[in-house]
């Protein structure tokens, strides 16, 4: 029985790792609706029912997705994004887009928009860098139930050897996204396996500084997307009002960046993505 539990949970750590870019998002019912011919919306927490749908109703006259989303599973966020990607559609974020939802549907949109006070948040895609650390407290856990007969070696080898093979299968997705949405890597917050300070390596692939916060940073931190970095990270999308109502509603009402920093938000300030001639060398 002991093994069986352990089996179980060694599942479950698989699945979070390569399935949420965030792991701390709250899970929240999907929703899927059509509004009217051209127009779909999705709310909630991504996940596969949401893909099923979105696949079902993203037909070429779909012209507007309107999204209120806390993010969720990376898999069905990329699901999505191919079939929103499909035809030149406009992206409305009404409320937030954050996770996931930032990570795939911004960039897989035509075109932008956005009501009043909304904004777009990320905390990274899948990446070598995150991974390794992730990997490395596994191994710590693994390494013990060994030692306390709660798992045999062949398993400990057959689960490390499950999570790299599950990964590369998610590395490749993640690349071959990028390259079908023309996805810098500052959009991503790509860390590289390796690197010196895993918190901030990402920094190497943007220009600028993070703008300063008003009170210490408590949490996973949000990567909070001010125009700037959209506009030079996303280079196919036409931001459309994003800079107004961002500036206006936004950074331009202290009670709503308030809020937004009190849930562990980090504005981008001036950051802006390197163009591909001045990323660092691989």
């Amino acid at each position: 029985m002991v093994k069986k539990l352990w089996g179980c949970a060694l599942l479950a750590g698989l699945m979070a790792l390569t399935g949420c870019a965030n792991l701390g998002t709250v899970r929240q019912q999907a929703a899927c609706t059509q509004v009217s011919g051209q127009t779909l919306r999705l709310d909630g927490y991504i996940d596969e029912d949401m893909a099923a749908c979105a696949s079902a109703l993203l037909t070429p006259g779909v012209t507007r997705v309107v999204v209120n989303s806390p993010g969720g599973l990376t898999g069905p966020g990329r699901e999505i994004a191919r079939k929103i990607a499909e035809n030149p559609r406009t992206l409305v974020i009404d409320g937030r887009c954050t996770s996931s939802c930032g990570n795939y549907f911004v960039p897989a949109a035509a075109r932008l928009q956005a009501t009043p006070g909304s904004y777009i948040g990320l905390h990274g895609t899948p990446d070598p860098g995150t991974d390794a650390l992730q990997l490395a407290s596994q191994r710590a856990e693994w390494d013990a139930a060994v030692a306390a007969g709660e798992m045999s070696a062949q398993e400990r080898t057959a689960g490390e050897a499950a999570w790299q093979v599950s990964s590369a299968v998610i590395f490749a997705d993640e690349d071959a996204l990028a390259a079908e949405l023309g996805i810098r890597p500052g959009w991503r917050l790509y860390r590289a396996e390796g690197c010196a300070d895993p918190a901030l390596c990402f920094l190497t692939h943007f220009t600028g500084t993070l703008r300063p916060r008003e009170t210490p940073l408590t949490g996973q931190a949000m990567m909070i997307v001010e125009p700037d970095m959209l506009e030079t990270c996303l280079p196919n999308l036409d931001p459309g009002n994003y800079r107004s109502v961002f500036e206006t509603t936004v950074t331009g009402n202290p009670a709503r960046m308030a809020e937004i920093e009190a849930a562990s938000g980090l504005f981008s300030g001036t950051l802006a993505c390197k163009s591909p001639d001045e990323e660092p060398a691989s």
